[in-house]
C-alpha cells in the first residue's frame, strides 16, 4: 500500500472522473483519461482501496470524495511547508562592512588560528559571503579610482 499519492496524479485523475458522464468508472478506464499506465492507478487507488489490485474492475466513482479529502490535505501540508520553510534572508547594512579594512582583514579575523594560520575546515556561510561581495565591490572600487 502506497504511503502517499502525488498530488498531479490525483488531480489528473479528479479532472478525469469530473469530465465523464460515464456512471461506471474503471482503472482501465481511468487509464484510457488520463493516460497513465493501470499499474500506476492500481497502486496509487491502493491508497483508498486496499484491495484494488486484487479486482481492478471496482468503480473508482466510489472514491472520489475521499479522493477529493486527500487532496485538500496534501494541499494544506504544502501550504504549511511552504510558510515554514521560508529561508531567512541576511541583510548585509554598511556598518557591517565597514568595520573591516578589506578583504584580507575579514579573512584574518575569521578565517585563521591563532597563529596566523588559514583555517582550512572553516565553512563560509551565506552571511560571510554577503559580507566578502561587499568587501570585493569596494575593493574593484578602490582599485579603478586607482588608489
Amino acid at each position: 500500500m502506497n504511503e502517499y499519492i502525488k498530488k498531479t496524479h490525483l488531480k489528473k485523475y479528479l479532472w478525469a472522473i469530473r469530465n465523464s458522464n460515464l456512471k461506471y468508472i474503471t482503472c482501465k478506464d481511468l487509464s484510457a483519461m488520463t493516460g497513465y499506465k493501470e499499474s500506476v492507478i492500481l497502486e496509487d487507488l491502493s491508497f483508498f482501496i486496499e484491495l484494488v489490485r486484487f479486482n481492478p474492475d471496482i468503480n473508482v466513482l466510489e472514491v472520489k470524495d475521499q479522493m477529493e479529502e486527500a487532496l485538500k490535505r496534501v494541499e494544506e501540508l504544502k501550504m504549511k511547508e511552504a510558510t515554514s520553510n521560508t529561508p531567512k534572508r541576511y541583510y548585509i547594512r554598511k556598518k557591517d562592512a565597514d568595520s573591516y579594512t578589506g578583504v584580507v582583514d575579514y579573512i584574518e579575523r575569521y578565517m585563521t588560528f591563532a597563529g596566523g594560520m588559514l583555517n582550512l575546515g572553516y565553512r563560509l556561510t551565506k552571511k560571510d559571503v554577503r559580507i566578502l561581495r561587499k568587501l570585493l565591490k569596494k575593493e574593484e572600487e578602490r582599485i579603478k579610482k586607482g588608489g
